[in-house]
């Protein structure tokens, strides 16, 4: 049988056995530490939406999936919906701090004419969900092949999803 041992052999065959199991026990706990630690379960919160202007004119509809990670920490996924029909996807991450949220998003659209990509940084007040966000473009033009980089400011007001 594998637990019997030999008195003859002074116990050794015990002794290996208790140091197999020890070590066994070792790397089970060392594994269950590893992908116990602080993890949280996500939670996600819905959909959020906001109307989108500049210089007083509203042009688009943002609509963000917002999914709660744990310690004040927030994944978001959409796309703004401009009155033009252009819709631009994005996805980014927020973070709660006092009565702000900070949002960062990253978008990108592409049409026959040209491809844009952007960063877009957004202060939401915590209490009404309105703000403002000041975004960084890079547009490629694909006819004469040149890129050129704009700069956009304005304000967000929160609305119920369409």
């Amino acid at each position: 049988m594998f637990l019997q041992t030999n008195v003859s052999d002074g116990g050794q065959g015990m002794k290996a056995l208790k140091l197999i199991l020890t070590g066994m026990a070792i790397v089970i706990s060392l594994v269950i530490g590893i992908f116990d630690g602080n993890a949280e379960a996500s939670n996600y919160l819905g959909e959020f939406c906001w109307q989108v202007s500049s210089n007083g004119n509203a042009w688009g509809t943002v609509r963000l999936g917002v999914t709660d990670m744990g310690g004040n920490q927030y994944l978001t996924i959409g796309r703004i919906d401009h009155y033009d029909g252009n819709i631009q996807i994005i996805n980014g991450n927020a973070e709660a701090k006092g009565n702000d949220i900070m949002v960062t998003l990253n978008h990108s659209s592409k049409n026959s004419s040209t491809m844009m990509s952007g960063i877009d940084q957004v202060v939401l007040d915590m209490n009404t969900l309105n703000g403002t966000f000041d975004i960084i473009m890079t547009v490629y033009n694909y006819s004469n092949k040149s890129t050129s980089n704009s700069f956009l400011t304005g304000a967000l007001t929160y609305i119920p999803c369409p």
